[in-house]
């Protein structure tokens, strides 16, 4: 479990726009950890975490894109039912708000990744790996 650095950009809604995005990241060998893609017409709203994330907004600014970034939790879930209900039990117990979330899993692994915005990422972060 961990604080990650996620982006959001608003994109247009068209052909090729994700690409526009995604493939100066894959030139400069910069891998996606995690991604959302949201249609919002007439707007596309895309988060995704990088592996470099400072070298990822160099890239956004030189494309012109308009970025936000904000701390979110990346969570390790086992790959099963009750998993991910276990940690939003526990936030709320806390009495952390859970603003969004989306998960990405493997048919083949036995683990999930969890991004989860919360209105205080460190205080999650000490409730689910207490010390």
């Amino acid at each position: 479990m961990r604080i990650s650095r996620e982006f959001t950009i608003q994109l247009p809604d068209g052909p090729g726009d994700l690409g526009a995005v995604v493939e100066p990241m894959a030139q400069a060998a910069i891998n996606i950890d995690a991604m959302s893609l949201v249609d919002s017409p007439p707007h596309m709203i895309l988060r995704l975490i990088t592996s470099r994330p400072d070298e990822a907004v160099m890239i956004f600014e030189r494309l012109g894109r308009h970025v936000t970034s904000a701390d979110v939790l990346a969570v390790d879930l086992s790959n099963e039912p009750g998993a991910l209900a276990e940690i939003l039990r526990r936030l709320d117990e806390a009495n952390i708000a859970v603003n969004y979330a989306y998960i990405s899993t493997s048919t083949e692994g036995a683990c999930a990744t969890g991004i989860i915005s919360v209105d205080d990422p460190h205080a999650a972060l000490d409730t689910l790996n207490p010390a």
